[in-house]
């Protein structure tokens, strides 16, 4: 038995691209002190934890999960920031 997880990521991605290339949208968000860093759909939710073993979801595995967001899943950011948490 196979069981398989599929989603459309089109608009996530669209809404994606648009937020990263809106120089205002980051500039509005820095003076609020909060920025909407990515758009993470569930299907890619799952793949980060089936295939690298993170859980989007567990505060210790945010490290791992902006790391992912900054390599393998960039398309996903609203921004053209680079957040790192450090382990510990």
């Amino acid at each position: 038995m196979l069981i398989t997880h599929e989603q459309d990521v089109s608009e996530a991605l669209k809404k994606a691209e648009r937020l990263r290339s809106d120089p205002n949208h980051i500039k509005h968000q820095m003076k609020e002190e909060l920025v909407h860093y990515a758009i993470v759909p569930e299907v890619i939710q799952l793949e980060m934890l089936q295939k690298h073993g993170v859980d989007f979801w567990d505060k210790n595995d945010w490290p791992s999960v902006y790391k992912l967001l900054n390599t393998e899943y960039k398309k996903f950011k609203t921004t053209e920031i680079t957040h790192n948490i450090k382990h510990g």
